[in-house]
């Protein structure tokens, strides 16, 4: 089925590439089947028009029905759609004889810049006047017709496999009609193009083409050794990304060790503080209470005098800034002075001011 339809299509185009008069001739063979669109309805004739079907005047759904029917008996038979004249926008026109050949891309053109619609639209056809308005002058009649109308009835007749070889135009006389054809401004512009393509010039488009395919394949074996490339390179990324946060972590995890070690070496041990103490204070003296508070350490207990307590902080190379908190009281029962003192703890990296001294 799918080859059928693509032979069908493919059969379609070459006809299609056809210019009317071939197609016409082609189809002679065939006759043709007029498709002829009144106020009333449709009507389907012979070349000769004559009627070709019973009925005088069809909706449109009998009308395409006749003309299948007709091509099923008549398969190489050519279909002509024809319209009113009175259905298309008709303008005239005059040009220089010189501009002849040039006509329809004129048209057009003006067409596209003076009316409020697009080329796409539309189905333009035109026929020049046999009788000359003056010297170096032609007359033109351009008919300018909506193309959803027309493609409505091209449309089915193409999807049952007719061959519509042209859309003109009838005026008065439906068997005679205007020397028009709306499919003719799409096979000039193809017809344009037939004529521009000579043997050399086919030559010289398919060494183009080949050139072409080989600059293409350099490109694409160009483009593929990029992407690998670009695969090497983002692997390598990947890796040098990992070693990265690797190098980044253990960088951190010496951070932290080293601020570890810092804050060690900031923060002097309870156990050295007590010894230093215990070398500080004579034997006469009885701690109470012993209370640190970040470099600071508040004693409190019984001595003998208490007043000479803070210049034996001084002489220490742990304490500095020996000073009572609270005044001196006597405990009659241990005939000792209690005391209440806060001294600072020097950090370890400090250096105490009697080794200093010493230095001196």
């Amino acid at each position: 089925m799918q080859t059928r339809d693509f032979l069908h299509w493919w059969t379609q185009e070459l006809w299609g590439l056809l210019p009317a008069r071939a197609r016409r001739y082609f189809a002679g063979a065939g006759g043709e089947l007029v498709l002829v669109a009144t106020d009333d309805g449709y009507k389907v004739l012979e070349s000769t028009g004559a009627p070709a079907d019973a009925a005088s005047v069809l909706s449109q759904a009998q009308a395409l029905d006749a003309v299948r029917s007709h091509l099923r008996t008549r398969p190489h038979a050519a279909v002509v759609v024809r319209i009113p004249v009175h259905s298309c926008f008709h303008r005239t026109t005059e040009l220089p004889s010189a501009a002849r050949a040039d006509v329809g891309r004129i048209l057009d053109l003006d067409l596209g810049r003076s009316m409020p619609f697009r080329l796409e639209d539309v189905y333009t056809s035109y026929y020049v006047e046999p009788r000359a308005p003056g010297a170096g002058k032609i007359k033109v009649h351009q008919l300018v017709a909506k193309r959803a109308p027309i493609d409505a009835l091209l449309t089915p007749l193409e999807a049952a496999g007719a061959r519509v070889a042209a859309v003109d135009c009838w005026h008065g006389d439906v068997a005679k009609p205007l020397p028009v054809d709306f499919l003719a401004a799409r096979e000039g512009r193809q017809a344009s193009r037939a004529t521009w393509l000579t043997a050399p010039r086919v030559l010289g488009l398919a060494v183009a083409l080949l050139a072409a395919c080989a600059v293409a394949v350099g490109l694409w074996r160009s483009q593929s050794a990029l992407e690998d490339l670009q695969t090497r390179v983002g692997a390598a990324r990947e890796r040098a990304a990992a070693v990265r946060r690797l190098l980044e972590s253990s960088n951190a995890v010496v951070g932290e060790v080293a601020r570890l070690q810092r804050r060690k070496m900031a923060h002097t041990p309870a156990v050295v503080i007590l010894d230093e103490l215990a070398r500080a204070l004579p034997d006469s003296v009885w701690v109470t209470e012993l209370r640190r508070d970040g470099d600071t350490l508040d004693i409190s207990g019984l001595a003998k005098s208490g007043a000479s307590l803070p210049s034996l902080f001084e002489r220490s190379p742990l304490f500095s800034d020996a000073t009572m908190t609270a005044p001196l009281t006597l405990d009659p029962q241990e005939d000792k002075e209690r005391f209440s003192l806060r001294v600072r703890i020097r950090r370890q990296d400090q250096d105490p001011p009697a080794a200093a001294d010493k230095t001196r």
